[in-house]
């Protein structure tokens, strides 16, 4: 399964002051997912359709989608990557019934961070994921987020402080990038495969058309 992020949806918990910090908020955002996905990150799990998230009471970001204070390049990059189905899908809606995740949240699989709810955080974890936050308080401001988990594991309840993987800013995709390319070089089975990902394993290698046909033509054992 290819690496998603999974979105905090506790960055919003508090809104913005204004609606000047409000885009601010969204610039940074759509600078991190644009790094993330060039990063191999390009499929983003969601609790909820984009145009439903509220920066503040009176501007949701539906209303940001049709601000003429937004650039409009940043606004359609998020507009056009919201409508990329499946890009953009629910916490697990894609997997099977028989999925481990699946299973583990029918167990009691539960986060809390501050006393809130964290199913973001939650999800990013068992999906061996990245969490990715609008960077609306500093405690968004790490690579890594720290959060309480209760689960049931062979009926025993299991309670303990664990941490996921986090993005807020474009330096946060940068400090994952080896873990990522880690991932996807482990996917690699022969050349086609290695096209496929290759240039999340070796981002700074362009793989002329030439060189594409003949790495594609390679077998496992190649």
């Amino acid at each position: 399964m290819e690496l998603s992020v999974v979105f905090n949806e506790l960055c919003l918990r508090k809104p913005a002051p204004s609606r000047d910090k409000a885009r601010e908020w969204m610039n940074g955002f759509v600078e991190t997912l644009t790094a993330a996905n060039d990063a191999g990150l390009e499929t983003i799990r969601i609790h909820a359709d984009f145009k439903e998230l509220f920066l503040s009471p009176d501007y949701p970001i539906v209303a940001w989608y049709n601000d003429n204070l937004v650039p409009i390049e940043t606004r359609d990059y998020l507009l056009t990557y919201a409508t990329r189905h499946p890009i953009v899908r629910p916490h697990i809606g894609d997997l099977s019934e028989e999925h481990l995740v699946r299973k583990r949240c029918d167990e009691g699989f539960t986060g809390g961070y501050d006393e809130d709810e964290a199913l973001g955080l939650s999800f990013a974890y068992m999906l061996n994921a990245i969490a990715i936050s609008i960077l609306t308080e500093d405690v968004w401001d790490k690579s890594d987020i720290e959060f309480d988990r209760m689960e049931e594991i062979e009926e025993k309840t299991t309670e303990d402080r664990v941490s996921v993987k986090h993005i807020a800013r474009k330096s946060h995709v940068t400090t994952h990038q080896t873990w990522v390319g880690d991932y996807y070089r482990n996917l690699v089975q022969d050349g086609a495969t290695l096209i496929q990902y290759g240039k999340f394993v070796y981002p700074s290698i362009i793989f002329c058309a030439k060189a594409i046909s003949q790495v594609e033509a390679l077998g496992a054992n190649q």
